[in-house]
C-alpha cells in the first residue's frame, strides 16, 4: 500500500481546521475534491479517520494514530526531495508549467525562446487552463510552475508578482451598433466579467444587452473587431494583438488583475528551477 504525500497533507489541514469546507479553501481544492481525497486515504488505510457531524469533524482513534506519525513522515519526505533537488546543480531537465492559453501568447514569447536557447538541456511542457485549475495542479504536484491571475493564498506555494493588467470593455474602432441594444461577449468562467457586467448595468451603460458566452479570448476580440457589439477582455490580450481594430469603451468599469509566477515552496530548489524563476521575474519586473 502506498499513501500519497498530498493526501497526508490534506488530512493534516482538515485536522487543523476541524472543518472540511474551511480546509478546502486553504488547500486550494473544492469541498467535494477534498472530501474525496480524505475518503481515498480512509480507503487505503481501511479505517475511518474522522467522526463527521454538522459542527465539523473530529479524529477517530485511527486518525489520532495517523496524526502522531504524519509529521515525521512529511519531514522525511521533504528532506529526501530537498536532497535530490540540491544535488541537481546542472541546468537541465523537463519542467511543466500551467498558463491560460490567451495569456501564453503575450507572456511566453518574452522569456521562453531566450531561456531555451541559452540552456539547451532545459525543456518544458505546458498545460493551458484557468488559474484555479492550474493552482490545484501545482498543489497536487502535477505542475512545477504556473503563471496565474489573482491566485488564492496557499501556505505551501510561493508567489512572485509579475505585473498588473486591466480587464475592461472593448468595442470596434468602426463601431456602428447602438449601446441601448447591444451584444456583450465574454468568458463566463472569468469571475471578473460578472462583476464588470453588474457595474456596467448599474451605470446604465447597456440598458438592453444580449449576452454571448465565448470561452476563448481571441475569438471574443475578433468578434468585437467585426463589430458584433462589445467584449470584455484583458488589456494585455486586446492591445497586444488587436490595437488596430478595437478600443476601450470610454467610461466603462475596469477590473484590476494581478499576475504571479506560482510554484511550490519546498520542491523547486534545484539550480534549473531557480534559473527559470529568475528569468521570468527579471523579464516582467523590469
Amino acid at each position: 500500500m502506498s499513501i500519497s504525500i498530498e493526501l497526508l497533507r490534506n488530512f493534516k489541514e482538515v485536522v487543523r481546521c476541524g472543518n472540511i469546507s474551511q480546509a478546502a479553501i486553504h488547500v486550494g481544492l473544492t469541498q467535494p475534491a477534498l472530501s474525496s481525497s480524505i475518503k481515498k486515504l480512509e480507503h487505503q488505510l481501511k479505517t475511518e479517520l474522522f467522526h463527521r457531524s454538522k459542527k465539523g469533524v473530529s479524529l477517530t482513534r485511527s486518525g489520532k494514530i495517523l496524526l502522531n506519525h504524519s509529521d515525521s513522515l512529511l519531514r522525511n519526505w521533504e528532506r529526501i526531495t530537498s536532497a535530490i533537488a540540491c544535488d541537481n546543480s546542472e541546468i537541465s531537465g523537463r519542467y511543466s508549467m500551467g498558463i491560460h492559453p490567451a495569456l501564453s501568447t503575450v507572456t511566453l514569447p518574452r522569456f521562453l525562446p531566450k531561456l531555451m536557447q541559452q540552456n539547451p538541456l532545459l525543456s518544458f511542457s505546458f498545460f493551458h487552463g484557468n488559474s484555479h485549475l492550474i493552482t490545484e495542479k501545482i498543489i497536487n504536484y502535477e505542475l512545477d510552475f504556473g503563471i496565474i491571475i489573482n491566485p488564492i493564498n496557499h501556505p505551501s506555494l510561493s508567489y512572485d508578482h509579475l505585473f498588473e493588467d486591466q480587464v475592461k470593455f472593448y468595442q470596434s474602432k468602426k463601431r456602428t451598433t447602438s449601446t441601448s441594444k447591444c451584444i456583450v461577449a465574454y468568458d463566463a468562467r472569468m469571475f471578473q466579467c460578472e462583476s464588470l457586467m453588474e457595474q456596467a448595468q448599474s451605470q446604465k451603460l447597456f440598458t438592453d444587452s444580449r449576452i454571448l458566452h465565448v470561452d476563448e479570448l481571441h475569438v471574443i476580440a475578433s468578434l468585437v473587431a467585426a463589430d458584433i457589439g462589445y467584449g470584455i477582455l484583458p488589456k494585455l490580450v486586446a492591445e497586444s494583438h488587436y490595437c488596430d481594430s478595437i478600443e476601450t469603451v470610454k467610461g466603462s468599469p475596469i477590473y484590476l488583475d494581478r499576475c504571479f509566477l506560482v510554484r511550490r515552496k519546498q520542491q523547486q530548489t534545484s539550480a534549473a528551477a531557480e534559473l527559470i524563476k529568475e528569468a521570468i521575474t527579471k523579464e516582467f519586473c523590469l
